[in-house]
């Protein structure tokens, strides 16, 4: 598995905009992703994204990564790939708050409900 990071340039949008059904196709075609996440700047604006991917080689998450429409467009100022080793995939004590399977009720099967008290 590995563990991606993409920082984005200032003017993302613009560098992308005309490239997202290109990158939408590549995505289905080519994503083993598990996991992703913005990134956010001190203001909360997205900065970038992190990713974990269920890639199993080097030249399997460097195609994904590399042959992106998004990469190709510039839309990175930096790119950062770990491998990495996964502990904690479907465990039966996996646990997320009502709220987040509320959202997402397509995971509701690989997680255990838990109330949290307090902040989200």
């Amino acid at each position: 598995m590995f563990m991606t990071r993409r920082k984005h340039v200032p003017n993302v949008n613009e560098v992308v905009a005309d490239c997202h059904k290109a990158h939408e196709d590549h995505i289905s075609q080519f994503s083993r992703t598990i996991m992703s996440a913005r990134v956010l700047d001190e203001d909360g604006n997205m900065a970038g994204v992190i990713a974990i991917s269920a890639h199993e080689t080097w030249d399997e998450i460097n195609h994904y990564v590399y042959q992106d429409p998004y990469t190709l467009a510039g839309a990175y100022a930096e790119i950062k790939i770990e491998q990495i080793d996964c502990y904690l995939l479907d465990a039966g004590y996996a646990r997320a708050p009502e709220w987040f399977l509320e959202r997402h009720p397509d995971l509701k099967p690989r997680f255990t409900a838990v109330e949290r008290v307090g902040r989200r």
